[in-house]
């Protein structure tokens, strides 16, 4: 799995150094609709069986990773742009540049 996170991070590194993108950050709506999805998917799990571990976040919720590695895979292989707010830079015309003399 960190290897899939590593590769997920490399994809907006690269747009980043290639001049593409600036700033990327995950949308509130994508955080939301993620959170959802593992709530609903936890009760499917043994971390959902009442045990105390530091798989539970601050508020007694299960933070672990409710599916499979292979699902893991498949959601960050491209990251979807629609879910992160992307800022990119400001793009400089020619014309714009001054030389100091």
């Amino acid at each position: 799995m960190s290897e899939t996170q590593i590769a997920f991070v490399m994809q907006w590194i690269s747009r980043i150094c290639a001049g593409d993108v600036e700033t990327v950050a995950p949308t509130q709506e994508a955080t939301d609709a993620y959170y959802r999805a593992l709530r609903a998917k936890v009760p499917d799990t043994v971390w959902a069986e009442g045990c105390r571990s530091w798989y539970h976040g601050p508020d007694g919720e299960v933070e672990l990773w409710p599916w499979t590695a292979r699902h893991f895979r498949e959601m960050l292989a491209t990251p979807v742009a629609e879910h992160f707010e992307i800022t990119q830079p400001e793009r400089r015309s020619a014309s714009a540049t001054t030389v100091a003399g």
